[in-house]
């Protein structure tokens, strides 16, 4: 599988901007200080980790943090900001399918639905395991993405969603055209930004093609983990710490420790 995105050099800025609100952000991470202080946890290997904003928010908090992601605009943004408040972070471009680094960690996350992008069962397999190389022993993973199945069966899966956004003067305009394959457990995803001053258009970005992302169950997630050397801790439904259940299923939050 070949991973294309929109979130190039140009993005990075954009996506910073759009998608690393502060609240959201803090509640992640206070979610994952949790349990990283239930597991003794010191060090942290970030993969997708984007402009890096779990990692630069985990590194201020006293932890040994690593950044991974498959784009080189999002890790040359990453770098910067790290610079920009004197933080010392080890950002690569890597694929976690394929990860190559001389230390093994604590702990492993993949946030913000990064791992709907392996959709095939040999992508999960290799970036599962992969992941497993770089844990020390009883090291533990943590996986957030989104669980569309609860809204497919609701009928309340959205095929056309348009967000907005404002930061100072900037408007941003975010549109989803989503396409389900309920055959495959595929959604296609077709996104569309625009950033505007007032009602000026100033740039706008797309997808050169829809993206197919995964949706995943919790018991194939279980599977998953299983055959990658790991075994299920627990499901949540959100990172307030809800267990996943009938009422709070928005997300999917898998934690898995190595075996």
């Amino acid at each position: 599988m070949a991973i294309e995105t929109l979130y190039s050099k140009e993005m990075a800025e954009w996506y910073d901007e759009m998608y690393c609100d502060e609240e959201t952000t803090q509640k992640q991470i206070k979610f994952l200080n949790k349990i990283f202080k239930k597991h003794n946890i010191k060090s942290v290997l970030d993969i997708a980790c984007g402009t890096g904003r779990h990692a630069l928010e985990l590194k201020k908090l006293g932890y040994d943090v690593a950044g991974l992601d498959l784009e080189p605009g999002m890790i040359a943004y990453a770098k910067k900001l790290a610079k920009s408040e004197n933080l010392k972070i080890d950002f690569r471009v890597q694929d976690m399918r394929n990860i190559k680094l001389n230390k093994k960690f604590d702990a492993a996350i993949i946030f913000f639905t990064a791992f709907a992008y392996m959709d095939s069962n040999d992508d999960v397999i290799n970036a599962l395991k992969s992941v497993n190389k770089h844990l020390k022993k009883n090291g533990i993973l943590i996986i957030e993405t989104f669980f569309g199945w609860p809204k497919v069966v609701s009928g309340k899966f959205k095929t056309n969603i348009v967000d907005k956004m404002k930061k100072d003067n900037m408007t941003y305009e975010v549109t989803d055209e989503n396409s389900l394959d309920t055959t495959n457990n595929y959604v296609y995803a077709k996104r569309t930004h625009i950033r505007k001053i007032g009602s000026t258009k100033l740039k706008t970005l797309k997808d050169k093609r829809p993206t197919k992302l995964r949706l995943y169950f919790p018991n194939e997630l279980d599977l998953f983990f299983r055959l990658s050397g790991f075994k299920t801790i627990d499901f949540f439904g959100d990172v307030d710490g809800h267990k996943l259940s009938e009422n709070h299923n928005n997300r999917l939050v898998s934690i898995a420790k190595k075996v």
